[in-house]
C-alpha cells in the first residue's frame, strides 16, 4: 500500500497538468504544428490516472500467485477496449479518444474489485489510500484551473511554467501538511534511499 500510495501521489499532478495544460504542453513540446493534437491529448488524460490506480495491483496478484487470475483479467479489459476503440471510430481521433478512455474509468472499479478479491488488501483499502492525493490534487488543479483562466499571456512556456508551479506548490502543501502525510512520505523517501545505498554496498563488496 506504500508503494501504491507513493505512485499515486506522483501521477496525480502529472494527470492534471495533462489535462489543465494540454495546450501549452502540446505546443512547447511538439511545436505550433501539432496544436490540433492537444485536445485529443486532453481527452486521453484520465488513462493517466486510471493505469495508476489499477496496474499496481498486478504486483499484489503476482505476489499471491495469482497469476492466473491476471491473465483473465488481461482477457477481459482488451476486448472492452477494442469495443471503445470501435464506438469512437466513427467520430474521429478525438472519438478514439473518449471510447478509449471512457472505457477504462467504466472498468477500473470493477478492475479493482476484481483484483483485490479474497486477497488481505480490500477494497476500502484501496479508497482510503487514493482519497488523501485525490483531494490534494482536486482541490490543487481547481485553484490552478483559476490562475490558468486568468494568465493572459500570450507565451505558452510561461503559462505552463506558472501553472505548474501553482499546480505542485499547492498540491505538495495540502497533501502533506493539510492531509498530514509529509512524515509517510519521508519514511517511504527513507526507505529507498537506504535500500539503494545497501545495493550500492553490495555491489561494491562483490
Amino acid at each position: 500500500m506504500k508503494g501504491y500510495s507513493l505512485v499515486l501521489g506522483l501521477t496525480i499532478p502529472i494527470t492534471i497538468a495533462g489535462a489543465l495544460f494540454a495546450n501549452e504542453l502540446i505546443v512547447v513540446v511538439l511545436g505550433p504544428k501539432w496544436k490540433e493534437a492537444s485536445s485529443i491529448f486532453r481527452l486521453l488524460t484520465p488513462t493517466i490516472l486510471i493505469f495508476a490506480l489499477i496496474n499496481p495491483l498486478a504486483w499484489l496478484m503476482l505476489s499471491l500467485g495469482q497469476v492466473s487470475r491476471s491473465l483473465k483479467i488481461a482477457c477481459v479489459l482488451s476486448p472492452l477496449v477494442i469495443a471503445g476503440y470501435c464506438i469512437g471510430m466513427p467520430y474521429g481521433p478525438k472519438g478514439v479518444a473518449l471510447g478509449y478512455s471512457a472505457t477504462l474509468t467504466l472498468w477500473f472499479i470493477p478492475h479493482i474489485l476484481w483484483c483485490v478479491r479474497g486477497t488481505p488488501v480490500s477494497f476500502r483499502d484501496i479508497m482510503r489510500t487514493a482519497f488523501r492525493p485525490l483531494a490534494s490534487g482536486g482541490i490543487a488543479g481547481s485553484i490552478a484551473f483559476l490562475v490558468h483562466l486568468h494568465d493572459q499571456s500570450l507565451f505558452p512556456l510561461y503559462r505552463l511554467a506558472l501553472g505548474s508551479i501553482v499546480l505542485m506548490s499547492v498540491y505538495l502543501v495540502i497533501l502533506l501538511f493539510v492531509m498530514k502525510q509529509r512524515s509517510f512520505y519521508v519514511d517511504i523517501l527513507r526507505q529507498l534511499t537506504g535500500r539503494s545505498l545497501i545495493g550500492k554496498k553490495v555491489l561494491s563488496s562483490a
